[in-house]
């Protein structure tokens, strides 16, 4: 499974669109994602992979970065496994 690709779906599937092509770390901040939208990201990606997102990873420095948060959910993927 390629997380990132699937990751970029979860994104795109709340309303927000990152360019094609950019394969730099997106820094999810400039994409101007409020705390409303980063619940839905949440939701989303927990809906999608079947994961629970401890609380301690719940906020948007922590998930800032969109390889970042690519690592994480692999992580929790493997360990739910």
């Amino acid at each position: 499974m390629n997380y990132y690709t699937e990751l970029l779906t979860c994104v795109e599937n709340i309303g927000v669109i990152i360019p094609e092509g950019d394969e730099s770390d997106i820094n999810l901040a400039e994409y101007q994602i409020d705390s409303l939208t980063f619940i839905s990201l949440i939701l989303e990606i927990e809906s999608h992979f079947q994961i629970e997102i401890p609380d301690e990873y719940l906020s948007m420095q922590t998930v800032a970065s969109l390889k970042g948060l690519t690592l994480l959910i692999e992580v929790l993927c493997n360990n739910k496994k």
